[in-house]
Order: C-alpha cells, then structure tokens, then sequence
C-alpha cells in the first residue's frame, strides 16, 4: 500500500467516526439532566488522608535513616581519609628520615676515602719535595740532573691528578698561612713570637688542611704568632 492510500484511508475512518458522533448527540435530548456526581464518602475519605499520612511518614522515616546511614558513612569515610593521611605522611617522613641516613652513610663513606687520599697525597708531596731538594743540591759525577728532573715531573703529574679527584668532590686546601687562626679548621701545633705578624695570625703551616664545602676533612696544623 503506498502513502497515498495510506492517508486516504485513514481521512475516510476519521469521517466515519465523527458521523458516529454527530449521530449520537442528535439521539439525545438536549434537556436532559446530568447526573449529578455521588456523594463523596467521608469515611473512605478520611482512610485515605490517614494512609497517605501513614505513607509520608513512612517515607520520612526512611528517609531519615538513609540520611544517618549516609552521615555514618561520610563521617567513616573521613576518618579513614585521616588515617590514610596520616600514613602517607608517616611514610613520607620515614623516607625523609631513610633517604637523609643514607645520605650521610654515603657522606661519611667518602670521606673516609677520601682521607685516604689525602694521606697518600701528602706522601707524594713529600716525596716531590724530596726530588726538588735533591736536584738542588751541587751536581756530582755521580749524579743524573735528568732523571731527577723526570722523577720530579712524575710527581707533579701525580699529585694533579689527585688533586683533579678531589675537586670533583668539592675537596679544597685551606688557605691558612696569612690568615687569622681559626680553631674550626685549624690546629695550633707551635707558637712564634714575633712582631712581625699581628697577634693569631698563621704564620707557617707544617701539615695542609682540606674541607668539603663547610664539613673540615682535616685540620690545618699551623704555627700561631703571639707577639
């Protein structure tokens, strides 16, 4: 069946339902009363007030109950959102603490190396003066000015590098002769009255001092003028 068709029909059972209409009114007669509505019950009126109020009730009651189960559970959840918090910052803080240890263990451990260091440069050192002295000293025929002079060279190319090592951990001398004495990173060892030198003023240093950013590795042992 087309659209067509459809419509057609359709207009033609719409005509016919409302000739039935027409038909029907025009049967009755048009004074003829209408039937008044029954008298409404009170009794069943007032049962019906009575259980909607029920009703209501009811629903307010659970109503309450779900708002109490729903503060129950919010205020549950809070604490455990407290709790929770507090063991992130307990674990933050023990991180803190683990991590601040370690970091010291490490720190320690390293300058107990690097002690070391220190120590077999000062050999070195003591060596490469040792060298320089003697090549100082008058030629003699048994002497060989060259090979002292390489012996010195290896020294010197020794000790940079060992100084080059240190540097890469922030090791550096301290600057002692010509300073004021500072018991921090120095140590009195001799005294030398003089009024050349003002009154603690370094005047010689007998053993080098190194320090790591403000942590001393070693103290500086000096000579202290006390004029």
């Amino acid at each position: 069946m087309t659209e067509k068709e459809v419509d057609g029909e359709w207009r033609h059972q719409m005509l016919d339902d409302f000739g039935r209409w027409l038909e029907y009114f025009a049967g009755r007669d048009a004074h003829e009363p209408t039937p008044a509505p029954e008298n409404p019950d009170l009794h069943d009126l007032f049962a019906q007030f009575v259980a909607l109020r029920q009703e209501i009730r009811l629903q307010n009651r659970e109503q309450s109950k779900s708002v109490r189960d729903l503060s129950r559970t919010t205020e549950r959840f809070d604490q455990a959102a407290q709790r929770f918090d507090a063991a992130i910052t307990a674990m933050k803080r023990q991180m803190r603490d683990h991590v601040a240890t370690e970091k010291e263990r490490i720190f320690e451990a390293e300058n107990d190396c690097l002690n070391s260091f220190l120590d077999l440069r000062e050999s070195l050192t003591r060596g490469r003066d040792a060298a320089k002295a003697m090549a100082e000293r008058p030629i003699s025929i048994w002497a060989k000015p060259q090979r002292i002079s390489d012996i010195v060279e290896g020294y010197e190319i020794t000790i940079r590098r060992f100084d080059n090592v240190l540097l890469q951990f922030n090791v550096t001398r301290i600057d002692a002769v010509g300073q004021d004495f500072d018991a921090r990173r120095m140590r009195a060892v001799e005294l030398q009255r003089s009024k050349k030198y003002g009154d603690g003023t370094v005047v010689q240093e007998l053993r080098p001092g190194y320090e790591r950013g403000d942590y001393v590795l070693r103290t500086a042992e000096v000579v202290v003028n006390r004029p």
